[in-house]
């Protein structure tokens, strides 16, 4: 609501991915910890993937009522209460777990590794445009960060990804089948949602409604595999 400028915006977008992206793993450790039988573990992977699903198909409808009722930057507000009314759930009900790590934390990894994600993604989306010389050229900086994480990390004792398991077929087969997947989905929902809106002239609460047969699949499909 702050924000005056797209920089600003951008800013506050890149903070939202950063918590995300640490909310995600989270979660899932939370999980595997918590439920040790098999059984129940299923079952919880299950309601969580329905949960992801049914929070992208109400966040277009409510997102899309909250811009028509106000302005798009209240969108921005919808997280604070979700937040809040979640946090105070898990400290009522997420039992306390934790996975003691051994060896210290790979600083020098992550660095590796964020320079060449968010090159990758730069330099794609550049030489997707306008400027193709700077999107070639984050492209062979993120060629040769990449590389140096992933020999790095098969180097150290304790690698803060454990490269070797993508030896496994049945491991990078099922990492390489979920990030298409999602990779797919996500951009799926961005192109409709924008041409929905641009190109057809719908309203955003029109546009979200048009949207949910997507994520409602991530609902279906953990029901019906508990079925």
């Amino acid at each position: 609501m702050a924000a005056t400028t797209p920089v600003v915006v951008i800013v506050a977008r890149a903070l939202l991915g950063v918590g995300g992206a640490a909310i995600m793993p989270a979660t899932i450790s939370i999980l595997r910890v918590v439920f040790t039988d098999p059984r129940e573990r299923a079952l919880a992977y299950s309601v969580w993937t329905a949960v992801i699903g049914a929070g992208m198909a109400l966040g277009p409808l409510v997102g899309g009522l909250v811009v028509e009722a106000f302005a798009w930057e209240a969108a921005f507000l919808l997280n604070v209460p979700v937040a809040a009314v979640c946090i105070v759930f898990t400290l009522w009900l997420v039992p306390e777990s934790s996975h003691p790590r051994e060896g210290r934390w790979d600083w020098w990894g992550v660095a590796q590794s964020v320079v060449g994600m968010v090159s990758l993604a730069a330099g794609i989306k550049l030489a997707g445009a306008h400027d193709v010389p700077l999107g070639l050229a984050l492209l062979v900086l993120a060629a040769a960060a990449l590389t140096l994480f992933v020999r790095r990390e098969l180097r150290i004792a304790n690698p803060l990804l454990q490269v070797r398991m993508f030896a496994r077929r049945t491991f990078s087969v099922s990492a390489v089948s979920i990030f298409l997947g999602m990779l797919a989905l996500g951009a799926v929902l961005f192109l409709l949602s924008q041409w929905f809106q641009y190109a057809q002239g719908l309203r955003p609460f029109a546009a979200g409604v048009r949207l949910l047969p997507a994520p409602a699949t991530l609902i279906i499909a953990p029901s019906s595999h508990r079925a």
